[in-house]
């Protein structure tokens, strides 16, 4: 049986992406392989998994790989800047969520009954929860763009400072292995304790500067791209000059007008809410059908 490294070879000459029918592998993806946490929702993804820049999506049949341009791991920043624009992310997440409510309409009950452990109450609260979390960011977006980045920010920062820490340290006997590791843990700890006290709008400001710097970082690589030719897009040379356009006319409105990008990313962010949202109360309503039809 084989692997699934042996049916990546057309990625290397200008394929973007090969669907390798779970039947032709065997079991896991492979050596080498590490699943991945963090990863652009994609309809019909149950897994994502990882190897240097290879990224591959399972689903229900099929390994779907691509290559990335930058290994996470190795370049972060230049894999958000390039193989994750955050036009493409949060375009990306919409359309996934939109893709899954319409798919979780047609979807049979037996399915549903398969995959939730939950019960139905559970996933009902949980999604009208969210619903109404998504009318609340929708109805105030300025407050809510300022909580949700002081919160994100600050937790985030608390959050990378004990990995790292964790990290100098030997999980078993609590030994210091690397002190460099550890000292610069406690550094960003200090800074995200600091950042309790920092005015709002100053870091709101630097998160705005920051996307902008992103959005614009990204625009210059996706149109550099497209000025080389279509073999050094292959995931579509049209998608990707879409990306830097739009990449570009984002960096330039953040700082053109930032409150009204502000509200923007909330209203998205306040979308994602109520899609996910209705999602889980589909899902939900399926389940007690199935249950019902049982008894």
């Amino acid at each position: 049986m084989n692997e699934l490294d042996d049916f990546l070879e057309p990625l290397h000459q200008g394929v973007w992406e090969v669907a390798v029918p779970k039947e032709s592998v065997e079991g896991s993806p492979g050596t080498g392989w590490a699943k991945s946490a963090i990863n652009l929702p994609t309809p019909g993804t149950i897994a994502s998994y990882r190897k240097g820049q290879y990224h591959v999506h399972e689903t229900a049949t099929e390994w779907r790989v691509h290559l990335d341009r930058y290994d996470p791991k190795v370049h972060p920043l230049l894999h958000l800047v390039d193989d994750a624009p955050l036009v493409f992310m949060i375009s990306g997440t919409l359309l996934a969520l939109i893709m899954d409510t319409k798919s979780a309409l047609r979807r049979e009950t037996s399915s549903l009954v398969a995959e939730q452990k939950a019960a139905w109450q559970l996933l009902l609260v949980a999604g009208f929860c969210m619903m109404l979390i998504g009318v609340l960011i929708g109805i105030d977006p300025l407050s809510s763009f300022e909580r949700i980045v002081i919160l994100g920010v600050r937790l985030s920062v608390l959050c990378l400072a004990l990995v790292i820490i964790a990290k100098g340290l030997d999980p078993r006997s609590f030994r210091v292995v690397s002190g460099g590791r550890v000292l610069l843990g406690f550094g960003i700890l200090a800074v995200g304790l600091t950042s309790f006290s920092l005015d709002l709008e100053w870091v709101a400001s630097s998160f705005v500067l920051i996307l902008a710097l992103w959005a614009f970082a990204s625009a210059v690589v996706s149109l550099k791209r497209t000025v080389r030719g279509r073999f050094d897009v292959p995931e579509g040379f049209y998608k990707r000059l879409g990306i830097g356009i739009a990449s570009l006319l984002f960096a330039v409105l953040i700082l053109a007008v930032p409150d009204a990008v502000e509200e923007l990313l909330v209203y998205a962010v306040s979308a994602i809410a109520l899609l996910f949202g209705f999602l889980l109360v589909l899902e939900g309503l399926g389940f007690r059908r199935r249950m019902k039809a049982e008894v």
